[in-house]
């Protein structure tokens, strides 16, 4: 049995061991390409995860490898699964340098307009992803915080899933070591939710950070 064939029978199991499939998809174009279009295309939700689970290391390491591939991960943000867009996001995010400022100007818009999907859990990585762009390409750091702080400032949230978004975007901001002192955008916004009532989690990752 080919690795194609091996890796179609063992996905749709929760049983399978995806690292072994890492070095292969990072060698082998074919598998590579059956990866990509398993992820995009099969309706099932362990052949689809398992295809994205070894691809986000392949891009981890290789991320040029995945670079021919964006055109359809960005197909992907318009996927009515909410799976698929988080995926596309983040294998977008992963692959994304400073070459790739224009290309990725292109689907700016449509990429940060996540921050208010109907699902509480693709606001979430789309700050997380919005963030790890941020922080591969610079020069859009503040266009992006404006469009985050923007999207916290006016929602629906309820209480619960707005302290929940608050805690992830300052998590966020540490983790990839984002630059924002003297960012006015923060400040003015930390200013102003410091006036409600946070919980004392997020009031001291704030003093940590800001």
């Amino acid at each position: 049995m080919n690795i194609n064939d091996q890796f179609l029978k063992e996905s749709t199991s929760n049983k399978i061991t995806v690292n072994k499939y890492i070095e292969q998809a990072i060698i082998d174009d074919s598998f590579r390409n059956l990866l990509v279009n398993e992820m995009c295309n099969n309706v099932h939700i362990n052949v689809y995860y398992h295809s994205y689970c070894i691809l986000k290391e392949v891009a981890k390491t290789k991320s040029e490898l995945l670079k021919g591939y964006r055109h359809l991960f960005a197909k992907l943000l318009n996927h009515q699964n909410s799976y698929h867009v988080n995926y596309a996001m983040h294998l977008i995010s992963l692959t994304v340098d400073s070459k790739d400022i224009n290309w990725f100007d292109t689907i700016f818009t449509n990429f940060i307009s996540k921050l208010s999907h109907n699902k509480i859990t693709t606001r979430r990585y789309c700050i997380e992803y919005s963030l790890l762009t941020a922080k591969k390409l610079p020069s859009l750091t503040d266009r992006i915080i404006t469009c985050i702080v923007n999207s916290l400032r006016k929602n629906s949230n309820s209480t619960k899933h707005q302290n929940y978004l608050l805690l992830q975007f300052f998590l966020y901001l540490k983790e990839y070591d984002i630059n924002i002192k003297g960012n006015p955008t923060i400040y003015s916004f930390v200013d102003d939710i410091k006036q409600g009532k946070l919980s004392a989690r997020i009031n001291k990752l704030i003093d940590s950070i800001a």
